[in-house]
């Protein structure tokens, strides 16, 4: 038995509370009737589960320690539980589920999903003492290895946990295109191509959960600045609320006339249709562990601009190869002179067929049962 539990489901956490149930989902279709793979997570009121869990066996319960009770219900004495992988580490569950493992002596996976970033750990949140000694509970309970979803990841893993820190296992996230978005070819894009008429109005796209460290306000600062005709931008997503309350109120506040557009929350299909009406994506993060909707993003085939501080800078490939990837240091200035040279010069679409190729969950659950059967040899 295989479980797979996640600390939040809701759709608002963004990338954690996605990335768990679809690999938990790919793992299931690998393995089928060989072996139960489960997911338990708290219940939500809008959750990101796929509508369609296939051979995953879903567990909710209505609060963390319903799911506590939901663990040790299933796992036992633990000889039937082959691997236990958890998203997060600052959530008591998290805890939880990482003493139960060490007691019962079933080998454990912790992803951190950005929880060990650099950004996080030097937030006032996330600096006190009961969230630095949660931390290094959790990993010190019970943890046989760490999953990094980049090798920029692993090493600010490493950072943070020094010695104590466990072997590190990097293999990037998936995406799933819906199929009705599919093109009968590979080479097919998703995206409309780049019109030259200089009277279209372009779209400028920010998708993705809202906080902080995602630095929407200096992004919408420096397009109302720039100021280049032509140009929209839409903030699609939700997340910290007050921190989307105050990109709002900054956005009335600059009195952009109409030029910043606030979407609110996206479904899953509704994100794509968004996609395909963007010129050109941003996402001008201070720390990335991923960045799904990055992928997503390069997958429609819209030109990205992102930082170096995400780890697409590793995926990035050399001239001539266009793989729609634009990358700039972080920060305002930086921000305003990469996004400037993008608005003047809109850049042509990217080969989206790489990134659907590479960035599958397939992949992801391929990588991860391997890396468990080696670690069980």
């Amino acid at each position: 038995m295989l479980i797979f539990v996640a600390s939040t489901i809701e759709s608002h956490m963004g990338g954690i509370a996605r990335s768990t149930p679809a690999l938990a989902r790919a793992v299931a279709e690998i393995i089928g009737d060989q072996e139960r793979v489960l997911l338990l997570a708290p219940r939500c009121y809008r959750s990101a589960l796929p509508e369609n869990s296939g051979k995953l066996e879903l567990h909710l319960s209505g609060s963390a320690s319903a799911v506590e009770a939901d663990f040790e219900r299933l796992t036992g004495d633990g000889k039937a539980v082959r691997y236990v992988y958890q998203s997060g580490i600052w959530h008591p569950l998290n805890h939880m589920v990482a003493a139960a493992c060490k007691k019962k002596q079933i080998p454990l996976m912790i992803a951190p999903r950005s929880m060990l970033d650099d950004w996080a750990l030097k937030s006032e949140r996330f600096s006190n003492w009961f969230f630095l000694a949660l931390r290094h509970q959790t990993i010190a309970a019970g943890g046989n290895s760490i999953h990094a979803t980049s090798q920029l990841e692993a090493q600010h893993i490493r950072n943070a946990l020094g010695r104590s820190c466990p072997p590190v296992f990097v293999s990037p996230n998936g995406i799933e295109v819906p199929p009705h978005l599919r093109g009968a070819e590979d080479d097919l894009p998703l995206a409309p191509p780049a019109d030259n008429n200089d009277s279209k109005e372009r779209i400028l796209l920010f998708l993705s959960r809202m906080c902080r460290k995602k630095a929407v306000h200096e992004l919408i600062q420096v397009f109302h600045e720039l100021n280049v005709p032509g140009w929209k931008l839409r903030i699609a997503g939700d997340g910290d609320s007050n921190y989307v309350k105050y990109c709002q109120r900054l956005t009335l506040s600059l009195n952009t006339g109409g030029r910043v557009q606030f979407l609110g929350p996206i479904s899953e299909q509704g994100k794509w249709a968004v996609y395909h009406q963007a010129d050109l994506f941003v996402q001008p993060s201070y720390c990335e562990s991923f960045g799904l909707s990055i992928a997503e993003a390069l997958a429609a085939g819209v030109p990205v601009l992102t930082t170096t501080s995400t780890p697409w800078a590793e995926f990035a490939a050399p001239e001539p190869v266009n793989r729609g990837l634009h990358i700039y240091e972080p920060g305002r200035n930086h921000l305003r002179t990469a996004l400037n040279q993008l608005l003047e010069h809109p850049p042509p679409k990217g080969d989206r067929c790489w990134v659907r190729k590479t960035f599958t969950w397939q992949r992801a659950a391929r990588e991860l049962l391997e890396h468990w059967q080696r670690e069980v040899q």
